[in-house]
């Protein structure tokens, strides 16, 4: 179905882009992690705009457009809550806390480290509250 295919190709996409953000090659990661974005909101797939606004954000952060990457992580976290996906809301709320951090933001950082390991304890997810305690302290 021409659904499937663009989910398949925005799965492509991704796969891609993370190859390039994990070589250091944010302009292409960032052009291949938006067009699968791009193809997960026609789809209207919830789940895939959560993790490419996150994954985008990830790469903003890392080039130094803190907004941009504000503005994904927040998107993301929105989605995520509405999907109740425990898991990729303590993902989240860490990267929001160690962002809010790299800004000088403490109380906001505070706040995304505490929500993340509250989010990560009750489904025991060690990983998660161990990048919300790294980042708290």
């Amino acid at each position: 179905t021409e659904l499937g295919d663009r989910r398949g190709q925005a799965l492509s996409l991704s796969g891609i882009a993370n190859a390039y953000f994990e070589l250091g090659d944010y302009a292409r990661a960032d052009e291949n992690y938006t067009r699968a974005l791009t193809l997960y909101e026609e789809t209207g797939d919830k789940s895939g705009i959560a993790a490419m606004s996150h994954n985008l954000a990830n790469s903003k952060r890392r080039t130094g457009d803190k907004l941009a990457a504000l503005a994904g992580y927040e998107r993301s976290l929105a989605l995520r809550r509405e999907l109740g996906s425990g898991l990729q809301q303590s993902n989240t709320l860490a990267a929001l806390c160690q962002l809010h951090l790299d800004e000088g933001r403490l109380e906001a950082a505070r706040k995304a480290g505490e929500e993340a390991r509250a989010v990560a304890e009750p489904i025991r997810y060690a990983l998660g509250e161990g990048a919300a305690l790294h980042c708290l302290s």
